[in-house]
């Protein structure tokens, strides 16, 4: 069994991937998990698979000892730095804050270990490029980005898309350019590829609308706000017709990830995933990055 690690001084998604791992106890995580716990509705509390467990948590985060609690977390540490990396296999980098990651999961890809980390990998190529290094460098499995890679309506749509081309694409998301733009832009190299050429950005980071166009000529919108619904939003227009694509299947893609998760971290496949992702998943990182980073040095982040 392969003993992981979780850190983070802000933690996202931290009763999801941590029940799917380890299992849970069904009622405290519906009394403590919060919105998330809808994620586990109907389950049983089993771990999705025995193969690994996450041993430690290493946060100030405020819901540290809960999540510890409903998932069976056998130690607790106050701060990142408590977690001694050598007493885990591997760590799952929870952060919210992608412009900490590099230190974060700097002792864990030295050590070779398998890391995965939550979207967004990185704010700026120059971290993307210094984690790439240090991954290779070590061997290190490296695992990271957006849960709607493993959406099944994602990639229905992505199927639907490489069989006939569209002539235009648009994504609809909530949340503001750093903190959710991220699902929007790695939707589209789901279902476009990363050769992503130029970029446009209107309004501002914490509202606005990027159009990007790729290297065959295929323009895509991503509109993106705080005011928008908790789901995404997918519209195709082809030469004879539209589509529109709604999705909200959380549950199954959560679910989809941390089988993924899984797969990679115990020695096979699974690192990308979904219809369109490349072989080597930093091709996509590189290119999902580099439009993060300059579209909001464009809106001046």
């Amino acid at each position: 069994m392969k003993r992981l690690g979780l850190i983070g001084d802000t933690l996202v998604h931290k009763f999801i991937y941590p029940g799917h791992i380890n299992g849970y106890d069904v009622t405290l995580m519906e009394q403590l998990g919060g919105w998330m716990a809808d994620m586990h509705r109907g389950g049983s509390g089993a771990p999705l698979n025995a193969g690994m467990r996450i041993v430690a948590i290493a946060s100030p985060d405020r819901d540290a000892h809960a999540i510890a609690k409903v998932c069976g977390i056998d130690e607790v540490y106050e701060s990142v730095a408590g977690l001694d990396p050598d007493s885990v296999e591997g760590v799952l980098l929870l952060e919210q804050d992608g412009g900490k990651h590099l230190e974060l999961a700097r002792p864990f890809l030295e050590r070779g270990q398998f890391v995965y980390i939550d979207k967004p990998i990185a704010l700026t190529m120059a971290d993307l490029s210094a984690m790439e290094t240090l991954a290779r460098a070590h061997g290190a499995t490296v695992m990271m980005g957006s849960a709607l890679r493993y959406s099944p309506t994602l990639q229905a749509a992505a199927t639907y898309v490489a069989d006939k081309r569209p002539s235009a694409l648009t994504i609809v998301g909530p949340g503001t350019w750093y903190d959710y733009a991220c699902h929007t832009v790695e939707a589209l190299v789901v279902l476009r590829g990363s050769a992503i050429v130029t970029h446009r950005q209107l309004g501002t980071a914490e509202a606005g609308t990027v159009l990007l166009e790729w290297e065959d000529g295929l323009i895509a919108t991503v509109m993106f706000g705080r005011h928008f619904q908790p789901l995404f939003r997918v519209q195709a227009l082809f030469a004879d017709e539209s589509r529109e694509w709604l999705i909200d299947d959380a549950v199954a893609y959560y679910r989809g990830l941390v089988q993924a998760m899984f797969a990679r971290a115990l020695g096979g496949t699974g690192g990308t995933g979904g219809t369109g992702g490349t072989v080597d998943p930093w091709v996509d990182a590189r290119a999902i990055t580099r439009i993060l980073q300059d579209v909001g040095d464009s809106y001046g982040g």
